[in-house]
């Protein structure tokens, strides 16, 4: 969710300068940019419940959190687009040119995504084995109109993230949500491919978008009739 830093601290009912110093020292879980806020209200309210302060949002801001619309595994990866030979010999490479590719962002936009990549690199890898990455931020970019994507990349070079098995990178699966309730959809669909060692195979020949979509969209069918 989005507000102007004001009407968050009129949320809280705390001094906006409090709010302010807050954001500055960490203390609480927001994103500033300029004079808004981006945040996450499920967060937000826990954190405010364990510090014993009051938050409560209007009517009209209610309205605003509807929950995002959550569409096919295909359909986000469509949105983020498949991206071959993407340079790069570190983590940090890869993902700021990941970042450089993807479609309708501004350049601020870009540089907090990338920001965001690499501390949830710090705290562990997404390195996920059998040389794959599912490098995401640590929270939902929350605040925006966005749907959610995955950025599916096939690197030139393969780039060590230390993952669990110890095999360097060679396929990403850049994903951005609004939301984690989105986020742990697309997560858990992506992991069931994933299962999949023929599908592994696969993405280790880097296929065609055609093929890569009609791939992920069986896929799609199977758990859809499993779900019945």
């Amino acid at each position: 969710m989005k507000l102007k830093l004001a009407e968050f601290a009129a949320c809280l009912n705390i001094p906006l300068n409090t709010v302010e110093r807050w954001v500055r020292q960490g203390k609480i879980p927001i994103r500033q940019s300029d004079n808004h806020c981006m945040f996450d209200e499920e967060v937000v309210g826990k954190w405010a419940q364990k510090h014993n302060i009051s938050f409560t949002l209007s009517d009209h801001h209610k309205d605003e959190t509807k929950e995002y619309e959550i569409n096919a595994l295909s359909s986000a990866m469509k949105i983020g687009g498949l991206h071959y030979d993407v340079p790069g010999d570190s983590v940090e490479e890869v993902l700021k040119n990941a970042v450089s590719l993807l479609p309708d962002m501004s350049e601020h936009d870009r540089e907090i995504l990338y920001i965001t990549l690499i501390e949830r690199e710090k705290l562990t890898s997404t390195g996920i084995g059998k040389g794959v990455a599912i490098p995401h931020p640590r929270s939902p970019l929350t605040g925006t109109d966005m749907k959610a994507f995955v950025s599916t990349c096939f690197l030139k070079n393969k780039v060590d993230f230390e993952a669990i098995d110890g095999k360097p990178v060679s396929v990403m699966f850049l994903l951005v949500c609004p939301s984690v309730k989105s986020h742990l959809y697309f997560l858990s669909r992506i992991s069931f491919c994933l299962r999949d060692n023929s599908f592994i195979t696969f993405l280790n020949n880097s296929p065609t978008p055609e093929m890569f979509y009609e791939k992920i969209e069986a896929f799609e069918k199977h758990l859809e009739k499993a779900d019945k």
